[in-house]
């Protein structure tokens, strides 16, 4: 048996700098991840392919999902047949912008090369797979901190950040990234400045570079499609302790970047949530 965190992928900083002209918007963003995710497991079978879902949000996945998606496109360059037995435990929320649907692709082709019996496929040959599934894929597959641009192409490996505490909120609200896409109106941003990306970080240089407005170029867009979103920052804005805060991907999950020796301020975030019905998790950046 092989298994495989999914890891949950935060925006911290999200610009759009333009469209190709197959309507493609192209961006430029600091992605990192967070030290919770989903959890698959993968071993092989005698009978067919088949996969069990389980976890929090395992009613949100249908029969049409990235999971089989991705073992298609897997056999279609290897020309493996062996049937797989697969299960995903489903606790990041979907349609969120936490990248949970493409952090699970990325974690089922990892789960794929490990088999010894599968054919070998180059790196180049794995992220074309990845790019064909999703735009947020590669990244997810990278698994590193990161500054993704283009339409998620065009990858660049950062020094790791520093472990902090961070809070993930979400109003219990899907939002579909195309959707947020086709509501932008254009503005385009200029791409972050290179120097402000280098290493090795401190809480100190995070912190600064997350006072940039706008932290995310989508977040307006999101908002007024689900209002929740400007509520929810409002609040994580009030809390002390925290240092930092944004909305992630398209939406409609935000962010809140606590110091680390701030355990009394957050434990006081957590019962402030405990009165919403909205979903919240506390974890920790991923070094």
């Amino acid at each position: 048996m092989f298994t495989s965190l999914a890891c949950i992928k935060i925006n911290l900083l999200l610009k759009v700098t333009g469209r190709r002209k197959d309507g493609y918007h192209l961006l430029d963003s600091l992605v990192t991840f967070c030290e919770l995710g989903d959890r698959l497991e993968l071993s092989l079978s005698d009978h067919c392919d088949e996969l069990i879902v389980e976890g929090t949000f395992r009613n949100e996945i249908g029969e049409d999902n990235i999971v089989r998606r991705t073992l298609k496109k897997f056999r279609e360059a290897t020309g493996w047949r062996q049937p797989v037995k697969i299960k995903l435990e489903k606790e990041i929320p979907v349609g969120a912008g936490l990248g949970g649907g493409s952090s699970d692709a990325a974690a089922t082709l990892k789960l794929l090369t490990q088999i010894p019996e599968t054919p070998p496929l180059s790196r180049a040959e794995i992220f074309k797979i990845a790019l064909d599934l999703g735009a947020d894929v590669p990244v997810c597959l990278l698994g590193q901190t990161a500054r993704m641009q283009g339409i998620g192409e065009k990858l660049k490996t950062l020094d790791p950040l520093p472990k902090l505490p961070i809070l993930l909120v979400n109003p219990n609200l899907k939002i579909e990234t195309k959707k947020v896409f086709e509501a932008f109106g254009g503005g385009y941003s200029s791409p972050i400045n290179s120097n402000q990306l280098e290493g090795p970080w401190s809480h100190r240089q995070l912190k600064n570079l997350l006072k940039s407005k706008p932290q995310n170029d989508l977040y307006e867009v999101a908002a007024s499609l689900v209002p929740q979103i400007s509520e929810i920052l409002t609040r994580l804005n009030t809390i002390q302790g925290v240092t930092s805060t944004g909305m992630s991907g398209s939406g409609a999950t935000c962010f809140a970047i606590f110091h680390p020796r701030q355990k009394m301020k957050i434990n006081e975030a957590m019962e402030l949530l405990r009165e919403t019905d909205w979903w919240y998790r506390l974890t920790y950046l991923k070094p």
